[in-house]
């Protein structure tokens, strides 16, 4: 037996358990039985795979039926443990004991192997929005004063809720932007979320919404052309968010100027859904492939994505420290687009820690955006430290929802069909949104990611009082970055 497959038949009789979906440990959630492997180069990684894809192996008397190992990206693997149905289930009541055998085990196939570059769990990403998530019948809330004297049509632009939009401090100054471009279609957003919505009526026929792809595998789903966002809840006491709509809705996925709903920051922009996060989450390794996809780079046995995005958004995270040992499938998968010509934004994180304990928001070449209140400071619950900017999050209460940022969810979930949410997750799209309009704008800039994180951090404007904690470069200001030099 290869030094490689006597490593993984000790991960076998370790485990020797039918592995549930999901097991937790103080908020790092991980896929049991799976890890995640990066070699030094395709060629290994390619005689590794031969090593491993045994049909059966037995150890110390336990036969297991498969051992998997799936390709990722250039130089990755995924290994997946399948065991009989007769071993019990003992590791189901000790997800901790669970998660330091997987890293016990990804540490010594790195020490063993040579080829190996990194080993580490395949985490769970989720989307943890600050409380309260959403009104209750936003279609009846209270008309704010001095609402916009123009602008476009929008009924929330027009009775003044969409106050993310305006000058600084308050918002992020799109209305500025508007005056120079309303977006270009020929720019591609990529919004790695839980969905989209297709049928809402501000979504549906505003000929801003490319054909997007499903990438939940873990916990039962089934990857496919299939963005629909469907709006499930990871526990029975949990509230469906339509958290992927929400976002998209921001970036410009809707109808802007057409007398419904709310007002995109792109009027005109090319919205490409791509669903990574399912009821419970969405594994990094799903999410990995999601990033390769979108940027226009192969991924095994998806069809490559014909209109590659010049921007990617992804509002979720994990409390893991960035790092190759940790998330080395990620950092790999990020490079990758980047060198392709994505620019990446991601949210902070809503736990009002410093980013460099969290993922992708610690991670370097990315674009991350903490969010700002209608003082144009930071948010209570936003995460701080070496952020590259702040916009627009909101900051509301459960009586007050006119410091959410209103965007659109399902019908069927509010009188209009829209709602205000507030979290990093929410200032993320203004900042992938305003990149957006920059590059209608400007042409020259796409496929530039390094010169466009560049001008978001030179351009940023310095708030007017110091924020409680690190916050970047400051506000954003989509008007200023058209322009910036």
């Amino acid at each position: 037996m290869s030094l490689t497959s006597r490593i993984i038949a000790a991960i076998i009789s370790a485990f020797a358990v039918s592995a549930p979906a999901i097991a937790q440990q103080q908020g790092a959630q991980f896929v049991p039985g799976e890890l995640i492997v990066g070699y030094n180069s395709p060629e290994e990684r390619n005689s590794a795979i031969g090593e491993l894809n045994a049909p059966r192996l037995r150890t110390r008397g336990l036969t297991v039926d498969s051992v998997q190992a799936q390709p990722m990206g250039e130089t990755s693997i995924k290994l997946r443990i399948e065991q009989p149905g007769r071993i019990t289930t003992r590791g189901l009541q000790n997800p901790q004991a669970d998660l330091q055998a997987l890293e016990q085990f990804a540490r010594d196939i790195k020490e063993r192997d040579t080829r190996v570059k990194y080993a580490h769990p395949n985490w769970i990403m989720t989307i943890k929005p600050p409380s309260p998530a959403q009104a209750p019948q936003p279609g009846k809330a209270i008309t704010p004063q001095g609402a916009p004297k123009e602008g476009p049509n929008d009924p929330l632009f027009v009775r003044g809720l969409h106050w993310h939009y305006q000058a600084l401090p308050m918002g992020m100054n799109a209305v500025g932007a508007w005056k120079k471009t309303h977006g270009s279609r020929d720019v591609v957003v990529a919004v790695l979320d839980t969905g989209i919505l297709p049928e809402h009526p501000d979504i549906k026929g505003s000929g801003n919404l490319l054909p997007g792809r499903n990438f939940v595998s873990f916990n039962g789903g089934t990857r496919g052309p299939d963005a629909t966002d469907p709006g499930d809840a990871c526990r029975p006491t949990d509230s469906a968010s339509w958290h992927g709509t929400h976002v998209t809705g921001t970036v410009g996925g809707v109808g802007s100027n057409n007398g419904r709903a709310i007002t995109g920051i792109n009027w005109e922009v090319s919205v490409l859904p791509v669903r990574v996060l399912g009821a419970c989450g969405g594994s990094v390794s799903d999410i990995a492939d999601a990033i390769r996809w979108s940027a226009g780079l192969d991924v095994p046995g998806t069809e490559k994505n014909a209109r590659p995005a010049h921007v990617i958004n992804m509002s979720l995270g994990m409390k893991v420290t960035c790092v190759p040992e940790m998330v080395g499938i990620l950092i790999d998968a990020m490079d990758e687009a980047r060198k392709a010509g994505s620019v990446i934004v991601v949210a902070a994180g809503n736990e009002a820690e410093n980013i460099k304990d969290y993922s992708p928001a610690g991670c370097k070449n990315v674009i991350s955006v903490a969010a700002s209140d209608k003082l144009g400071q930071l948010s209570p619950y936003s995460n701080y430290g070496e952020v590259t900017v702040m916009a627009p999050g909101g900051a509301m209460s459960q009586t007050d929802f006119e410091g959410g940022v209103w965007s659109v969810i399902n019908v069927s979930a509010s009188e209009e069909g829209v709602a205000p949410m507030q979290g990093t997750s929410m200032a993320a799209p203004h900042v992938a949104g305003a990149i957006a309009l920059a590059m209608a704008a400007r042409p020259e800039w796409r496929g530039k990611p390094e010169l466009v994180e560049k001008a978001v951090r030179a351009c940023a404007v310095k708030p007017a009082t110091a924020c409680r904690e690190a916050c970047g470069a400051g506000q954003l200001d989509a008007e200023k970055l058209i322009s910036c030099p």
